[in-house]
């Protein structure tokens, strides 16, 4: 994976102009339900990525990956694995954390 993120765990990027609900139904995922917490800026040296993240409450374990290029990972907040995490990515787990 090239880019911004390359090599490092992010989590999926959905536009504004997309909805979650339809997103989730792509990845063939059901969900109790979707919390939008509070934006988050993140500045890089040259520009700011202003971040609307949300807390998806899945209904039940996946038994599939949302991934890019045949790689895949669920990132367990009470077992993290080890990767390698971009700064924004630390920082939105950090979030999630005390999240509902």
């Amino acid at each position: 994976m090239q880019g911004l993120w390359g090599g490092l765990y992010c989590f999926p990027e959905i536009t504004p102009e997309d909805s979650i609900s339809q997103w989730l139904e792509q990845q063939q995922l059901s969900y109790d339900a979707i919390y939008e917490l509070a934006p988050l800026r993140h500045t890089f040296s040259h520009y700011h990525l202003d971040i609307q993240p949300s807390l998806i409450e899945l209904s039940e374990a996946p038994n599939s990956a949302v991934r890019e290029n045949e790689q895949e990972l669920w990132y367990s907040l009470q077992n993290a694995p080890k990767v390698g995490l971009a700064a924004v990515t630390e920082k939105l787990l950090k979030v999630a954390q005390t999240a509902p």
